[in-house]
């Protein structure tokens, strides 16, 4: 359902492989919602979006660093302002509760943000730092 196709790869093995993993969780909401089940899945998959996306922006901030990308604060203020979202949306979930609506909402969330993050900062970094961030490997 929600792959990554060619227009969405970095050509960085590890955040591609990171992308496919989080609209992979992503599909799994998605799937959930269409099953009338959304209520029952949302917290888990709320709470391992935020932290597999913290976990791959961690990653790229440290490749952004090392290799002294110059658009890193834009891209971190990305970052930040998507962690905010996810901040916001469990706060959402804390006062509402799980509903078929707040994961509608979540999805839509998710999906423009994602999309729209990989298409206009990923690409765009990956593109600027080429082959020496496909040499790099965390530690």
């Amino acid at each position: 359902m929600f792959e990554l196709t060619d227009e969405y790869l970095t050509g960085v093995q590890q955040l591609d492989d990171q992308h496919r993993e989080i609209l992979a969780r992503f599909g799994t909401l998605v799937r959930v919602l269409r099953q009338d089940e959304a209520t029952n899945h949302l917290s888990y998959v709320l709470s391992f979006l935020r932290g597999y996306a913290a976990s791959h922006f961690r990653l790229e901030q440290e490749t952004m660093t090392k290799f002294e990308y110059p658009d890193f604060l834009e891209h971190k203020a990305q970052h930040d302002s998507f962690e905010q979202e996810f901040v916001q949306l469990g706060k959402e979930m804390d006062h509402y509760g799980a509903s078929n609506e707040l994961a509608e909402h979540v999805s839509l969330v998710v999906t423009d943000l994602l999309l729209k993050h990989i298409q206009n900062h990923d690409l765009k970094m990956a593109g600027y730092l080429g082959p020496l961030v496909k040499e790099w490997r965390p530690l």
